[in-house]
């Protein structure tokens, strides 16, 4: 949407005669977007830093999001899945995935990333036939995360989880 913004003004302003924007432009929209977005999650965490704040915004979404039984109507083995995220040591971020199933077992698993080198872009994914919505990237054959089928949470989680890699990746 950046983008097609700053072509259009760049399209009048050529129209009009007037010196076209520089492509340097764009980033400072950018950088301006995000600054707003990681004082906002700061604020609202009452955080010091961006890493702490992002790392609240994103378990707080997935604690907010988690995909209950109650959701998975006519599964064969509904279970509540919980996730949460923290960064254990500089350039690592863990996953931790808590299953409880109708009988009450437990079953935890942890997923490390190795962070230095990767792309800190994800995706997510929620499929209209699907109780949930799956946060992806694409060094990862399996989804990273999942909650419920909530498209805005979703995008919000990708984000979050897009600025926190870059913040673990300094």
């Amino acid at each position: 949407m950046l983008r097609a913004l700053f072509l259009a003004i760049t399209v009048f302003f050529v129209q009009a005669g007037l010196p076209a924007l520089s492509a340097a432009a764009e980033p400072a929209i950018e950088n301006t977007e995000r600054e707003q977005y990681l004082n906002r999650l700061k604020k609202q965490h009452a955080a010091s830093d961006n890493r702490t704040a992002l790392q609240a915004q994103i378990n707080s979404l997935l604690s907010e999001h988690a995909l209950l039984r109650g959701y998975q109507v006519g599964q064969p083995r509904p279970e509540d899945v919980f996730y949460s995220i923290q960064a254990p040591r500089p350039g690592t971020l863990q996953v931790r995935q808590e299953r409880r199933d109708a009988e009450g077992g437990i079953s935890v698993s942890h997923q490390v990333l190795q962070l230095y080198g990767m792309n800190p872009f994800f995706s997510y994914r929620c499929e209209r036939s699907a109780v949930d919505c799956v946060i992806l990237h694409d060094s990862q054959r399996e989804p990273l995360l999942g909650i419920v089928r909530h498209p805005a949470a979703a995008s919000e989680l990708a984000r979050a989880l897009s600025y926190l890699v870059r913040e673990l990746q300094r």
